[in-house]
């Protein structure tokens, strides 16, 4: 009895030990809390819950946890460690004390156990390690099926188990299938038929670590967590939160999605404790918020496995017995989701336990409870739509099938590239299948399934897609010059080409068919175009946009917006340059903000630089697209670019800083730099005023961006869609200076007032003298206008701008005058005009002729003297002004003729003769030359 006594109580010190402190603390806690909200969004992505029972959350932590769930305001009640609880857990130390499997095995036994598996069955078994766990142990994979090293068109499927440490039924009941499988192979046709038509792969140990925490000689002590505390089955890539939703990947998690990724498994369950049920697809997503492709068929799935346990089980196991996974309690890293989401193959979860580490006398009983499920869930891969996916030549294609008008959320499955096999299961009904591969003409079949559990095949050939070239140039655009080295690649196929010096690209050996063109330089903005490949030769233009990446070095560029809790510049952090944009200085359960809307004028890539120095796993930053989340990051995160597709329209990017209800880490902080933009459409509104007056200008001409438009009554043109980018534009109106000028566009829309100077108009007041007297009604044409002279002779013109204008005066009776004006200043301007001679001058006047005409220095005048009065003569420019006169005394005469003498001094050009004669006047123009 002492003995007994003393064995308990130095068992209770080793528990005490293993967790506390010794290998690192793992608690088990209970926190009330029943707001469904704060559970899925909050509680779950700080401890791992086992379960919810009312207000009551059950749930594993380690010590930042703990101290991060207090954080946020809880106080949770310890509870004492699942694996703390007595129960007997013996351990087999030699293979042969697992015959009735009733026993644990050391590590050291597990491993022989694995490896006699393949020693005694070389035909059915393969042993691998896909990987090593922090403190050194294997990570084995067992594939077992007929014809071993064969590559056959099989489906393949995975079992894994105990990813919890601690929840150890399936790590036993792995061992024992794969027994059970070896052993009656060739004698047991069910089993036979299994081996013959699958490849199945067991991994009956995820976490031995955890598992073995106390040592190899043991499971007592188990916990939930690897070597470092971490919930692996929270470390997986995320469809909803990211990649890292706690944090880096485990080493036994990279193990895991390494080993997913070199097969092309159809299906596949995880083996857990703590519950009794069968969870199925989303973990993420409550089933109102997104349900999966196959939700139906998962169900039905489920509740066979449930119906099979309650067949062979108690009377109270396994109750509720099957659920979908979020509306249990939304998950956050679970390997269940990124197996579906990531590698399209359909798992499921399946806790097979309510208490951990299972007692080993019950463990021969959950074999009996579960035996059946575990066989008819390998059966399920003989179901559905089945076959291979070859080409012409019999080559085996990694081929997509596609579900139409059913797949969603990555549903789809492939083929084997090795021998072109693949399945795909589906609920009853009607169904478009499409299969494609790259370089083949897609093929899409129907198919009726009539039970969920009867099969078909259907053997595809593809046949060789057409195929094509495409070439062209891609210019800068706006400068029409030829871009190098710009890359050009269809998107979704190997094709790629980098421009030559003159711009050219070209693409050979292309598939017919509709393509996404990625057109792609640094300092340019990438462009994404559809284009149509038929079999004739593809020559297109293409031009990309200079890029002017936002780098907030001249501060924050209208446009963004960040209000609450805002995003600052700094100048100590950066991507490139000096400045960036940082988060906003927050306290707990707070988000920083920033945000830009634009309207994309063309599908492109948006691209940014990013660097957080944050708590991780708990304080992200996010980045959206019209509200939908792209991507997040947490910790430690170096400067890097990140780039995401963007569609036409309107469009709104947004980066969130978000803190969680407590705790800091790093600098506590995100920035963002080097933002390229698509190309984006702004408004840009013209309003044209008078610079004098400040009234607006109607009808001015505005010249801008490749348009031409009139402004209305207000003076108000709006271009409802420019591109971004400097641009030139001319306001042009009658009277007013033109204005050319540049206009920036950048985030937001323009309103660009432009000031036209009137300039400067004249007037003409024309006199128009005739035979000495004023001239009424002589007609004046100049410009566009015509004049008329009142009765003194006079006529003014205005609104005429500086310039030299031609006019022409004419008068009945009178010779047609045309003269030229250099117009500065108001100007008063006297024309005379010589009468029309309609009889001889010598028998109705003084004078006859004057000669020569043009002159030079002298004027000879031939008149016909009166004497009846004095005889003065006069010279007048075009001015009017009076620059030569003579009478009498200062002529020369010579009978009948008069010489004027003294003309040399006049400038040459147009004058004006008058003569006065007793009673009679005659005016005459003369050209005076050199």
């Amino acid at each position: 009895m002492r003995n007994k006594i003393l064995f308990a109580i130095l068992s209770f010190l080793f528990l005490f030990m293993v967790h506390s402190g010794l290998f690192g603390q793992e608690y088990y806690l209970k926190l009330k809390e029943r707001d469904r909200n704060l559970i899925n969004e909050h509680i779950t992505r700080v401890v791992s819950i086992h379960k919810i029972e009312g207000e009551n959350i059950y749930a594993f932590a380690n010590e930042e946890e703990l101290a991060k769930i207090r954080a946020y305001g809880y106080a949770p009640e310890l509870l004492k460690h699942p694996s703390d609880t007595y129960r007997n857990l013996d351990m087999a130390t030699n293979i042969d004390q697992m015959a009735d499997w009733d026993r644990y095995p050391t590590y050291e036994v597990y491993r022989a156990m694995m490896k006699r598996f393949e020693a005694q069955f070389p035909e059915l078994c393969r042993l691998d390690s896909i990987g090593t766990t922090i403190k050194g142990r294997k990570l084995y994979v067992l594939k077992i099926t007929s014809q071993v090293d064969e590559l056959l068109p099989k489906p393949e499927m995975f079992y894994t188990s105990s990813i919890h440490g601690n929840e150890t039924t399936g790590f036993v009941l792995m061992l024992r299938l794969a027994d059970h499988l070896l052993q009656n192979y060739g004698s047991d046709s069910r089993v036979t038929k299994m081996l013959n038509e699958s490849v199945i792969y067991l991994n009956p140990a995820a976490n031995p670590d955890g598992t073995y925490k106390s040592g190899n000689h043991t499971v007592a002590g188990a916990t939930r967590g690897n070597a470092n505390g971490k919930d692996m089955n929270r470390n997986f890539p995320d469809p909803r939160v990211g990649t890292y939703p706690s944090g880096p990947h485990q080493p036994e998690t990279i193990a895991m999605m390494e080993f997913a990724q070199s097969k092309n498994l159809s299906l596949s369950a995880n083996f857990h404790d703590g519950a009794e049920l069968i969870n199925y697809p989303w973990d993420a997503w409550v089933s109102s918020e997104r349900k999966h492709a196959d939700h139906n068929w998962f169900e039905a799935i489920s509740i066979q496995w449930a119906d099979q346990v309650h067949s062979n089980s108690p009377q109270g196991y396994f109750f509720p017995g099957y659920t979908h996974g979020g509306d249990w309690y939304v998950v956050a890293g679970g390997r269940q989701d990124y197996m579906n989401y990531w590698h399209h193959c359909r798992e499921v979860t399946l806790e097979l336990h309510d208490n951990f580490l299972t007692a080993t006398e019950l463990l021969p009983s959950f074999w009996n409870y579960q035996k059946e499920s575990l066989l008819s869930y390998i059966e399920w891969l003989q179901t559905g739509v089945s076959g291979t996916v070859m080409n012409e030549a019999g080559v085996p294609l990694e081929a997509r099938i596609t579900v139409l008008n059913h797949d969603k959320d990555e549903s789809w499955v492939r083929s084997n590239p090795y021998h072109g096999h693949y399945l795909r299961m589906l609920e009853p009904g009607t169904w478009q299948l499409e299969f494609s591969a790259f370089g083949y003409v897609p093929q899409v079949l129907e198919v009726e399934v009539t039970d969920i559990d009867s099969s078909q095949t259907l053997n595809v050939i593809l046949k060789k897609a057409v195929t094509t070239s495409i070439a062209g140039r891609v210019y800068e655009f706006g400068t029409n010059k030829p871009l190098k080295d710009v890359e050009v690649s269809l998107k979704n196929t190997p094709h790629i080409a980098l421009t030559d010096s003159s711009g050219w690209f070209q693409m050979d050996s292309v598939s017919i068919g509709n393509f996404e063109l990625r057109i792609a330089k640094e300092g340019f903005i990438t462009s994404l175009n559809e284009v149509e490949l038929d079999t004739t030769q593809q020559i297109i233009e293409l031009f990309l946009f200079p890029g002017d990446p936002e780098s907030f070095e001249e501060g924050l560029t209208p446009g963004f917006l960040t209000e609450t809790n805002p995003w600052t510049i700094v100048n100590d952090v950066s991507y490139d340059g000096l400045s960036s944009l940082k988060s906003g200085e927050i306290s707990h359960n707070r988000t920083s903000t920033v945000s830009i809307p634009l309207k994309i004028a063309a599908r492109g890539e948006i691209s940014f630089a990013l660097k957080t120095s944050s708590e991780a796993s708990y304080d992200f930053l996010k980045f959206y697209i019209n509200g939908e989340e792209k991507a997040a990051w947490s910790g430690e995160t170096d400067w890097t670019v990140a780039t995401f597709a963007v569609d036409t329209g309107m469009q709104v990017f947004e980066w969130k800083y978000i803190k969680d209800q407590a705790d800091t880490g790093g600098s506590d902080a995100a920035w963002i730099d080097q933002i390229v933009f698509p190309q984006s459409f702004q408004q840009v509104s013209f309003e044209i005023l008078s610079s004098s007056s400040g009234e607006p200008v109607n009808e001015a001409l505005i010249q801008f961006d490749s348009k031409s438009q009139l402004t209305d009554q207000a003076g108000i043109f709006v271009f409802s869609e420019v591109l971004r980018g400097t641009k030139i534009y001319e306001v042009s109106k009658d009277g007013f200076q033109n204005v050319v000028d540049t206009l920036v566009v950048s985030f937001v829309n323009v309103f660009n007032k432009v000031y036209l100077e009137e300039i400067p108009t004249y007037s003409i007041m024309f006199t128009v003298i005739g035979s000495g007297l004023p001239v009424k009604d002589a007609k004046i044409e100049i410009y566009d206008n015509i004049l008329w002279t009142d009765n003194e002779g006079t006529a003014t013109t205005h609104g005429l701008f500086a310039r030299n204008y031609e006019y022409i005066i004419s008068a009945e009776g009178y010779n047609p005058y045309t003269g030229v004006i250099d117009l500065k200043a108001d100007t008063q301007l006297v024309v005379m005009l010589s009468p029309v001679l309609t009889e001889d001058p010598a028998e109705v006047g003084v004078f006859w002729k004057a000669f020569p005409n043009p002159f030079s220095d002298q004027l000879h005048l031939m008149f016909k003297p009166d004497s009846s009065g004095p005889l003065l003569i006069e010279v007048f420019d075009p001015a009017g002004k009076r620059v030569f006169e003579i009478n009498e005394d200062g002529m020369e005469s010579h009978g009948s003729s008069l010489v004027l003498n003294g003309l040399d001094q006049l400038q040459k050009g147009i004058y004006f003769l008058r003569i006065l004669a007793g009673k009679e006047i005659l005016v005459q123009k003369v050209v005076k030359v050199e």
